[in-house]
């Protein structure tokens, strides 16, 4: 799994402290690993933080049998 914070937003000036903070990240999950996984990775890491998912794909998963993995390799 991966992880990128690519958008946060906070506060409205330099010299004062935010009251929120919000942040949106890119997380890159591997085949076999859920929804729930990444959830309690976070919760782990960041502490009881509100999370909510913009968009969920499913992860995906290429042979190495198939013609895109034999010419990816010959490259």
């Amino acid at each position: 799994m991966t992880i990128s914070p690519d958008v946060i937003h906070g506060g409205i000036k330099t010299n004062i402290v935010p009251d929120s903070c919000e942040a949106q990240i890119d997380i890159r999950i591997l085949p076999g690993q859920s929804w729930e996984y990444v959830i309690s990775e976070l919760k782990e890491i960041l502490g009881d933080v509100k999370t909510e998912p913009l968009q969920y794909h499913l992860p995906s998963f290429s042979s190495a049998d198939s013609k895109y993995f034999r010419l990816v390799e010959e490259t």
